[in-house]
């Protein structure tokens, strides 16, 4: 029986060596805060870049319905084609109640506003989530056909 406790005795580890030490502890923080850090920074950024997406295509959509508005009145009006448009929407005017972005404003332009084809710009301002500025541009060519 002596030899079984000595077997048992040297698989016991001394008090001293148990658990980890505060400078391991501090390392494995300090380790795990700059891993967490990191992912932070990747999810805010993923964020930011959702949200500058969607209401890229959101504004798309308004320019979209915009020139969806336009093809109807040209077809409402065949014999005053390009008259019926520039005069529903002049030259250089902002489109009221187009935007659902913040501070948004489309504005319309056209290249020569007597032309058949007629080219259309639709130049739409907005906020992002930064309060900073951002500006799309649009274009389409409305025949009378």
């Amino acid at each position: 029986m002596s030899g079984c406790n000595k077997q048992r005795r040297a698989k016991e580890v001394p008090a001293s060596t148990a658990g980890m030490t505060l400078l391991e502890i501090m390392i494995a923080a300090t380790i795990f805060m700059v891993v967490l850090g990191g992912v932070a920074q990747i999810l805010i950024s993923f964020y930011a870049s959702q949200h500058m997406q969607s209401q890229r295509v959101a504004v798309a959509e308004n320019a979209r319905s915009v020139f969806t508005e336009m093809r109807l009145h040209r077809d409402k009006h065949p014999d005053d084609f390009p008259g019926a448009i520039t005069t529903q929407w002049p030259n250089g005017a902002i489109i009221p109640g187009a935007g659902t972005q913040t501070n948004e404003r489309i504005r319309v332009d056209y290249v020569d506003a007597a032309a058949n084809p007629l080219e259309v710009t639709l130049t739409s301002t907005w906020v992002d989530l930064h309060n900073r500025t951002v500006t799309m541009t649009v274009s389409t060519v409305l025949t009378d056909q």
